[in-house]
């Protein structure tokens, strides 16, 4: 008899040696904040009412909803403001007349 040759299935582990997994860098100040706050993950999520795998996999998304930021902010005892910045280099549009 022939030897089969072995199916693999796809990992869903982490990234193998050598190879970056994604960066945080949009939810990397909301971790700064918490740091300076001196609140683990853990005892944020208890104050939001969720898991602290839940609260890691926003973050390791590195994407949230302002709700989702607000309620963090409101658990660290920080209040979460959202504005908006003009970008350098950008000149406002005319106005056809």
């Amino acid at each position: 008899m022939e030897e089969k040759e072995k199916q693999t299935r796809p990992s869903y582990k982490r990234a193998p040696f050598g190879k970056k997994e994604k960066q945080v860098s949009r939810m990397a100040p909301v971790l700064e904040y918490l740091q300076k706050a001196g609140m683990p993950i853990s005892e944020v999520a208890e104050k939001c009412g969720l898991t602290r795998q839940c609260i890691n996999q926003r973050i390791n998304l590195d994407d949230c909803n302002l709700s989702f930021m607000e309620q963090i902010a409101d658990a660290a005892g920080y209040e979460f403001v959202w504005s908006w910045k003009k970008k350098r280099g950008v000149k406002k549009e005319e106005k056809e007349s």
